[in-house]
Order: C-alpha cells, then structure tokens, then sequence
C-alpha cells in the first residue's frame, strides 16, 4: 500500500478538524499571491523555504499544476547543481494559494497550527511554511490523492480507518478549539449548515430550489 494513500487520510481529517515565517509554526507571513504571478510564487519560496534565501528567479523552475477546486498550485524545483550538494536540502516544494472567500469553510489558521501540531506528533504533512493566503509544502514524488474506486476497495478502508485511529489517539496539543472533549466535527457541521440556509439565489431557481 502507497505510504502517500495513508497521509491522504490523515489530511483528509485534519481538514475536517477544521507560519521566521512559519519555518517555526506561529503566525503566517506578510506575504501573499494575489494575482498568481511567477513573481509572487518566487518572492513566497525565496521567503520561506530554508536554504533557498538567495535564489534568482532563472535558478527556481515553476509549473503550475491542475486538479486543485479552489486552491491554485504550483510545483517549484530549485537548480540541480543547487540540489545535488547536500542530500538533506528541500529541491522541490507545492505552493498553494487558497481559493477565494474559502476562508469562509475553513479555519485556516486552525488548520494550519492542526498541520504543525500532527507534524510535531510524528504525522509526515510536509508543512513547510505558511503565508497569509496559502502554504509550501515538500513535493512527495510519486505520491497521490486517492481514486473513488481505491476508496471502495477493502483494504484501502482498513488502512484508512487504522490511520484514523493513530490520529484520534494523537489528540494535538495546543491548538485552540480542538479538545477531545468538544468534537470539532459537529462545531464545523453547524457552522457549514448555517451558512447554507443563508445564501439566496434570486436568479437561479434551480439552485434555489436544490438547496
């Protein structure tokens, strides 16, 4: 079984669960990618990501990636030569850019300090760094999100849920609003449900009528 499946897992519940820098974990930076430009993605990695402080932008490779439902992503590779050095250095990052007002649907800040808080706790979330609309992550070769037809299968469900359990015995320590106690769980659901029954939409009866 793909180690990449179980971590999807992991941050599957960590979302649920509704940034130096945040090289250390605290607050995010002041930086942002507001338009998505090249130039803000390097100013972001050249910022953030260690050892990568004097980069010139012709020494990071960017390419903007797709799947993502809001977020904007990118994978960045620093120079070979600058790689090839050291075994320990960070060659290749995802940088996310949070899609707009999703704000709305998650904590971002509760989500980013739940990140570092499992990272801490031995979960790979390959937290590198936070800004004030998004985060860098480590690049995982080879590792991917899981089909709906791998979800169906048995013994992906057995991982999963085995994972699970790791992670609802690491309750992470804290981390404001997130108590064993007081379930974030149904705290999101209701949050979620009462913006829901908020929203109108007077030039769309279909969607009216769906929700």
């Amino acid at each position: 079984m793909r180690s990449g499946m179980m971590r999807g897992a992991v941050l599957l519940v960590a979302l649920t669960l509704d940034r130096a820098s945040m090289g250390t974990a605290g607050e995010p930076s002041g930086l942002s990618i507001v338009e998505g430009t090249d130039k803000e993605v390097t100013a972001v990695c050249t910022a953030l990501v260690p050892g990568w402080e004097g980069f010139a932008a012709d020494e990071l490779r960017l390419t903007q990636l797709v799947g993502g439902i809001t977020n904007l992503l990118w994978r960045v590779d620093a120079a070979d030569s600058w790689c090839k050095a050291a075994d320990d250095r960070i060659c290749s990052v995802l940088v996310r850019r949070y899609g707009d007002g999703s704000e709305k649907l998650i904590d971002r800040t509760r989500e980013t300090a739940v990140l570092q808080a499992l990272s801490n706790s031995g979960f790979d979330v390959a937290l590198v760094a936070a800004f004030s609309n998004g985060r860098v992550e480590k690049w995982l070769e080879g590792w991917k999100a899981l089909t709906m037809e791998q979800m169906r299968d048995p013994q992906v469900a057995s991982a999963v849920a085995a994972q699970i359990a790791r992670l609802h015995t690491t309750v992470p320590q804290g981390v404001p609003g997130i108590s064993p106690d007081d379930p974030a769980l149904w705290r999101q659901l209701r949050s979620w449900l009462k913006q829901a029954l908020q929203l109108d939409f007077p030039d769309d009866g279909a969607q009216a009528v769906a929700l």
